[in-house]
């Protein structure tokens, strides 16, 4: 990893259906103990359905070029327990050296 991590990560992904026929989110844990970096990106506000504007934070990250990542991921922060989904996530390609993933991703607690 190119970028400094400060945190350790459990990367969880795919779904399930609760009693109700709900479509939520599973637990299936893909990795645990990933080193990842995550900072603060910016902030957005967005009205989706109602007209109440919400406030969105919005993080960046960066991990290793091998972690299996992928877009719709929810991660764990094992240091204080808050997750995050995975908006995007990107390789960056590069002639001399392998790049690190860049992802972007926002809170869900």
């Amino acid at each position: 990893m190119i970028s400094r991590a400060n945190g350790l990560f459990s990367i969880y992904r795919g779904t399930t259906e609760n009693a109700s026929g709900d479509i939520i989110d599973g637990a299936y844990l893909v990795a645990s103990d990933v080193p990842l970096a995550l900072r603060n990106g910016d902030t957005s506000s967005e009205a989706l359905s109602t007209e109440t504007p919400r406030t969105i934070g919005r993080f960046r990250g960066r991990a290793t070029s091998g972690t299996d990542l992928r877009t719709f991921d929810r991660i764990k922060d094992q240091a204080t327990g808050e997750y995050f989904t995975v908006d995007s996530v990107r390789a960056p390609r590069s002639s001399t050296r392998n790049s690190d993933l860049e992802f972007a991703a926002h809170r869900v607690n």
